[in-house]
């Protein structure tokens, strides 16, 4: 296994041998050879150590497609760029809240609110989005079994498992925002929520806990990609 990749700002999830060194060289021409280019390494670790890095991009080269540029402002950002089965098999939520907690300094409230909401929305982008699984499957059952078949099979597919999966995370002094994009066929969207009232969020699941856990959340591209804000 490679070294936890402690001072890379690009790190590629992979066998050093296989299509990661390709990702890595792809980046290295990308931005350049001189005293400014980040640092990028290949780490063939799991996604919960290299998550513990100071990495502004984190990309899965088991993702189909072209990876994505580097971010703008990689002081200030954190992206991950995962192959959906990755996404599926990893705790790439809780992961994802904690660090962000530790990296901006908030308390153990936001980082639980944060946690649950992100789960809710990897969640939704695996399954419904790049998966393209019904969910009124799971809702009685009877169906649950053709449910569970159906996302058995689609994770065994290269189609499917590969297809990519987006999150980033921006933040400033006043406020952390995320996208989670898909490549899913996309659904027409309902209204945006208003800003989270206070007091503790309601029982529910899907788009309406991710909606009273953060301060606000929308959809873009067509149902592909929700936009989630929480106030620091």
């Amino acid at each position: 296994m490679s070294p936890t990749p402690s001072g890379a700002v690009i790190v590629v999830l992979g066998d050093a041998d296989g299509p990661a060194r390709e990702v890595a060289d792809h980046y290295r021409i990308l931005t350049g050879k001189d005293e400014n280019s980040p640092e990028i390494t290949v780490f063939s670790g799991g996604l919960e150590e290299a998550l513990d890095s100071d990495a502004a991009l984190l990309v899965d080269a088991n993702a189909a497609g072209t990876p994505p540029d580097p971010p703008e402002i990689l002081e200030r950002t954190l992206a991950l760029h995962l192959a959906t089965e990755t996404a599926f098999h990893s705790p790439v939520a809780l992961a994802l809240a904690t660090v962000l907690a530790r990296r901006l300094g908030f308390g153990s409230a936001l980082e639980e609110r944060l946690g649950t909401a992100l789960q809710e929305a990897v969640g939704n982008a695996a399954m419904h989005g790049n998966l393209e699984l019904d969910g009124n499957l799971r809702e009685n059952a009877e169906t649950l079994p053709v449910f569970a078949h159906q996302m058995k099979e689609r994770l065994a597919d290269p189609a499917y498992a590969r297809r990519p999966m987006t999150i980033t995370a921006e933040w400033d002094k006043e406020t952390l925002r995320l996208s989670i994009q898909d490549n899913g066929r996309g659904f027409v969207s309902a209204a945006p929520s208003p800003a989270r009232e206070s007091g503790p969020p309601p029982r529910g699941q899907g788009l309406g806990m991710i909606r009273e856990l953060s301060d606000s959340a929308e959809h873009a591209d067509s149902g592909r990609r929700l936009l989630m804000t929480f106030n620091l």
